[in-house]
């Protein structure tokens, strides 16, 4: 029998395919005039900016609870004085709703430097060659496709993770691309020791940016309400809890037998399944009766349910993914003043707030050294310390700085116009 979602993905790609079809054949001056909306309102959003305008491509969606290294990176750049124009992929659509790019719609002003583009991502390329922004930011080796090859456009690679979490999209393609964007990228970020040790043959000039965190965004002026959804978990007298993506990096054995060696607490899962795997995982938390899986929440509301974990895990197995993983719940963690129990991955035990795991066994152990940490006044010092020594905000700077020199060095030209392949 075939599934109702499978039913729904197989339209949908047909509808994306044939929309970016009709799209392709369009003439382009009538391509220019649908776009027109979007161009003048960027250009309206930058006449007198002082600051180069950087653009992040059309990838995860704005408002979602999913708000990772992209949302904070082009938050802190915007907070720096920078227009940020954040692309958020819409639907697509049919030829004659093209019409639709040009409402106002089509660009939402987050503040007054942070701004929204939502169109299509197969009109994005159409969008960066007419509108041709200072800098773009990619992310995946796909997102070199959208930057115009005659451009002068400045692009960035910010390499965020280890390239076997796309699994079976890293094909011969994918890798190809990857190291294309490695030589022809103008600023080279890896947020991992791994990654940069894998770029610096070509790139000796990379650089590592870790992820980081925004501390006033979990300050709190009081204890907030149990939410709803962690009432029943907050019955118990320990709630050991972690968020984030659950996927087959999750280590499920430690989770379970860390509940059932202590079924009178509480463990409490946030977020969503990446993969089949993490699916399974939540479908076995099903039959756990102290652990409670609370789906994904916003990231504001974040807070209000990390101050009522008595600890803070980050229990993943060790492998290609998790030993090139910065993550960016980590330094949330710290911000929230929270004792931290996590397994040995590489970046994590850069800081001394860590509290590290080797098995099952020792995960419990652990969990239990962390209560009695909970109100160390040493270890919470050292808590904040190492929250305000990894803001966003300075992610950003360092960032900014190696853009300009970048572009200083240039002459304005981008290095893939004068490097040969």
């Amino acid at each position: 029998m075939i599934a109702l979602s499978d039913v729904t993905r197989k339209c949908g790609r047909f509808v994306a395919s044939a929309a970016q079809a009709c799209w392709n054949r369009m003439p382009r001056q009538k391509r220019r005039w649908l776009l027109s909306g979007i161009v003048e309102r960027v250009a309206n959003r930058t006449a007198d900016a002082d600051l180069p305008s950087i653009f992040f491509p059309p990838d995860i969606r704005w408002y979602t609870t999913r708000f990772q290294r992209d949302h904070q990176m082009a938050r802190a750049l915007s907070e720096l004085g920078c227009p940020v124009f954040f692309n958020e992929p819409t639907p697509h659509f049919s030829v004659p709703g093209l019409l639709s790019a040009k409402s106002k719609e089509s660009c939402e002003d987050i503040t007054q430097s942070l701004h929204l583009i939502r169109c299509p991502r197969f009109v994005y390329g159409d969008v960066i060659e007419l509108v041709q922004p200072d800098v773009v930011i990619m992310v995946w080796p796909r997102h070199g496709a959208l930057v115009p090859s005659g451009n002068n456009t400045f692009v960035v690679y910010d390499m965020c993770d280890d390239h076997a979490l796309a699994g079976r999209r890293a094909n011969d393609e994918f890798v190809r691309t990857h190291q294309k964007w490695i030589a022809a990228a103008d600023v080279m970020v890896v947020t991992a020791d791994r990654l940069l040790e894998a770029v610096r043959p070509q790139r000796p000039d990379a650089i590592l940016l870790p992820n980081a965190v925004r501390p006033e965004d979990w300050e709190l002026a009081g204890p907030p309400p149990s939410p709803k959804h962690l009432r029943r978990a907050r019955q118990a007298p320990v709630v050991v809890g972690y968020y984030g993506a659950i996927g087959r990096w999750f280590n499920w054995d430690m989770w379970e037998s860390a509940a059932k060696a202590r079924p009178d607490w509480a463990f409490v899962l946030i977020g969503h399944h990446y993969d089949v795997q993490g699916a399974r995982h939540l479908e076995r938390a099903k039959v756990l009766p102290n652990v409670h899986f609370l789906g994904g929440k916003p990231y504001e509301q974040l807070k209000n349910y990390l101050w009522h974990f008595d600890v803070a895990t980050i229990p993943f197995v060790l492998n290609a993914i998790t030993q090139a993983c910065s993550p960016v719940k980590l330094f949330e963690y710290m911000a929230a003043g929270k004792p931290i129990v996590t397994t040995r991955m590489q970046e994590v035990m850069k800081y001394k707030s860590v509290i590290l795991a080797d098995d099952n066994p020792d995960f419990v152990k652990k969990l239990e050294m962390a209560l009695l940490l909970r109100d160390d006044g040493v270890y919470r010092s050292t808590l904040r310390a190492e929250a305000q020594a990894n803001t966003w905000r300075s992610r950003a700077k360092a960032l900014f700085e190696a853009i300009g020199a970048a572009r200083e060095q240039g002459g304005g030209v981008p290095r893939r116009m004068t490097k040969s392949d």
